[in-house]
């Protein structure tokens, strides 16, 4: 499963979620429970890595070796997946091994990410060469909105909400009954 989702693409408010939230958990909330659904959204992104990305383009600066991120608003990366430099594929490394190399003062091409906003590209080049990347992404901490597309995702992401959310007694009671109804249901 994997979600190309560009920058620019459409979003919806975490809230639209909502609905698949509030029914079993009426007594939460609505910002632990838009708090819980953000928590969960981040970590499906993690997880799955399903929210791929082209970001935007940047060019090389002389003598530089990290550089930000051109990423929607919103948005963090999670694991930087491909450089391209000048067209040409750079080798992407784990962030351990770049920094490995970095002391060894290696002197082959390669890139890692070294934050949600940065990755090191490596060896420093000449500037004005246009460089693009590829991530998995995720929704920052601080996002209100996500892709218009998680919506086919919505239930794997209220599950993962609901186990955040602290519901009574009574709630968790008519949940479990729900989910033993629906097994019962489902045998021969």
């Amino acid at each position: 499963m994997t979600i190309l989702v560009p920058s620019s693409a459409p979003t919806v408010p975490i809230s639209d979620l909502f609905g698949h939230v509030l029914p079993l958990a009426s007594s939460c909330p609505d910002d632990t429970a838009q708090f819980a659904l953000l928590q969960a959204a981040i970590e499906f992104c993690q997880r799955t890595t399903a929210w791929r990305s082209y970001q935007g383009e940047i060019y090389t600066l002389a003598d530089t070796t990290e550089y930000t991120f051109v990423l929607g608003e919103d948005q963090a990366v999670h694991k930087l997946l491909q450089v391209f430099l000048d067209g040409e594929e750079v080798a992407v490394v784990k962030p351990e091994n770049g920094r490995e190399l970095d002391s060894r003062e290696s002197t082959g091409t390669y890139a890692y990410g070294s934050s949600l906003s940065t990755f090191e590209l490596h060896p420093a080049q000449q500037a004005d060469i246009l460089l693009r990347t590829y991530s998995a992404i995720m929704p920052t901490e601080e996002a209100t909105t996500l892709p218009a597309e998680f919506k086919r995702y919505a239930a794997v992401i209220a599950d993962g909400a609901l186990d955040g959310v602290d519901m009574g007694a009574a709630e968790r009671m008519e949940l479990e009954d729900t989910l033993g109804q629906l097994y019962l249901s489902s045998l021969p």
